[in-house]
């Protein structure tokens, strides 16, 4: 096998669907190209999995936005903010985040840099423009 892609496509080709529950059971073995990939000592696998939950449970909760009375809306009570990139991002809450210039600035580079993903992922369909201008029509 040449390469990671050409190994994916034989998980997918032998067993018609692609998961990830079922790449990491293949990769197990150390003979898979894919195996590398991952990390394999528990110890180091599980706190990196602590971090992820940890950063869903902070992404989990909702305030609700007053600001249009005829149109309360539910937002994230906490907004993942970049401290540069030698350190990781930390969270503030998203009302203290919008309100001092300088991380309200952060906060909405960060949002372009998702808009710009977004758009490397989906541009090649023709709906994606489409609801782009419905989701700005909505706003």
């Amino acid at each position: 096998m040449s390469s990671l892609r050409d190994a994916l496509q034989t998980i997918y080709d032998e067993h018609q669907e692609l998961t990830p529950v079922l790449v990491v059971d293949l990769a197990r073995d150390p003979e898979s190209p894919l195996h590398a990939c991952f990390e394999w000592d528990d110890s180091i696998a599980a706190e990196a999995h602590r971090k992820s939950q940890a950063g869903q449970l902070i992404r989990r909760y909702k305030i609700v936005d007053n600001r249009d009375p005829k149109r309360p809306r539910h937002i994230r009570e906490w907004v993942s903010v970049s401290r540069g990139s030698s350190q990781p991002p930390t969270y503030m809450p998203t009302v203290d985040a919008v309100a001092d210039e300088f991380t309200r600035a952060l906060v909405l580079q960060a949002m372009e840099h998702e808009i710009a993903a977004l758009k490397r992922k989906y541009s090649h369909l023709k709906e994606f423009a489409a609801a782009i201008n419905a989701l700005a029509k909505g706003a």
